[in-house]
């Protein structure tokens, strides 16, 4: 049995991993390039991320959580097909990515504004992102040590999904002063995981598990039989 990846399956989670990188790439940058435009009426220690969509150029903002759905879509499938029986850590992933493509299609409030239907929706998408992409951490700490190709990334990942349940906390304790920076913590951890895994994946282009096919048998061994 060769338990290799056929040259067109590697090329594939290659060129996978290179997209989901740039996608992945996108938020961080639309988020410090709009922090900058919006520099005088913006706050980025209080303000929440999303706050971002509601001022100038904030069609960018939308389009970055669309960008960011699109990247953890595809992390998912690649490690859907790369890690041997993941089935719950993909799951989750693909949650994250419904809810990240929810938070651009919804809005939040302004900060002083009542609450509205979008705004909960938009928060109840936020919150689901967060809290998937800590459980799917922890989730392919424990299966990326079943696999031995992925064994040496399983503690690295156990680690930021520890860091992630910390940033998580971190949120409501930072207070409305410090919000907006503990919020980019928990952000910046998996979304650095989320970089780092398909970087990785790009790398080292891990084998799509196959059923194991059975050796052939000489041609004088058939006609015995």
């Amino acid at each position: 049995m060769s338990d290799s990846t056929p040259p067109s399956a590697a090329w594939a989670s290659r060129r996978a991993a290179g997209i989901a990188i740039v996608l992945l790439a996108i938020f961080p940058v639309t988020v410090i390039a709009l922090n900058l435009i919006q520099l005088g009426h913006y706050h980025a220690l209080s303000d929440a991320v999303s706050l971002l969509a509601l001022g100038t150029a904030g069609a960018a903002m939308n389009a970055a959580f669309f960008t960011l759905g699109t990247g953890i879509a595809l992390v998912a499938w690649m490690l859907r097909r790369s890690v041997r029986n993941a089935a719950a850590g993909p799951a989750l992933l693909s949650l994250a990515a419904v809810a990240a493509f929810a938070s651009g299609v919804f809005h939040t409030n302004a900060n002083g504004t009542p609450a509205t239907p979008e705004s909960n929706i938009h928060m109840a998408a936020g919150i689901t992102v967060f809290l998937t992409m800590v459980a799917a951490m922890y989730v392919f700490a424990w299966r990326f040590r079943r696999d031995p190709r992925w064994r040496g990334f399983a503690t690295p990942t156990l680690l930021w999904a520890l860091a992630g349940t910390v940033t998580f906390f971190l949120i409501p304790l930072a207070g409305d002063p410090r919000f907006g920076l503990a919020q980019r913590l928990h952000i910046a951890t998996w979304l650095s995981w989320l970089l780092v895994t398909a970087i990785r994946t790009r790398r080292h282009a891990p084998d799509t598990h196959q059923l194991p096919q059975h050796p052939s048998v000489p041609a004088q061994d058939r006609a015995a039989t």
